[in-house]
């Protein structure tokens, strides 16, 4: 009777318990370098597409701490409070991106977005390379 055997699984076991470890802080640190890009992609755009009129949407830009949903974190980048007038930062901003009737609009958030995206790719892929790299996986 044919007789198989397989080794290596102890070291392989090994290997993923040990990128497990360190999963939780790589995560939250990408989460928080993605939230700093996107910030700042959005404040640039703000001067860069003439959005700054009285500078309170530009100082309502703010990053959130990290929060749970669904086993899920996440971060997010928003304009928080109310300007001058009483209009909530969050719709003068929409509106502002999106336009109205009589406002095309200048589309600044969405292109700072995208920015921000391209931006945090190239960091994204450097952060975990290195990290793999430290645990003995690449």
């Amino acid at each position: 009777m044919a007789n198989v055997e397989f080794s290596g699984f102890d070291e392989v076991e090994a290997a993923l318990k040990g990128v497990r470890d360190g999963m939780d802080e790589l995560n939250d640190e990408l989460m928080n370098d993605g939230a700093d890009y996107a910030k700042q992609e959005i404040e640039r755009a703000i001067y860069q597409y003439g959005e700054y009129r009285t500078g309170s949407l530009l100082r309502s830009i703010k990053k959130s701490k990290g929060k749970d949903k669904d086993g899920s974190r996440y971060v997010m980048v928003k304009p928080t409070g109310k300007n001058d007038s009483g209009a909530s930062n969050g719709q003068v901003a929409f509106s502002r991106n999106y336009g109205r009737s009589n406002d095309p609009g200048s589309r600044f958030w969405t292109i700072a977005e995208e920015r921000a995206v391209k931006k945090f790719e190239e960091i994204l892929n450097q952060k975990v390379n290195l990290f793999f790299k430290q645990k003995g996986l690449y």
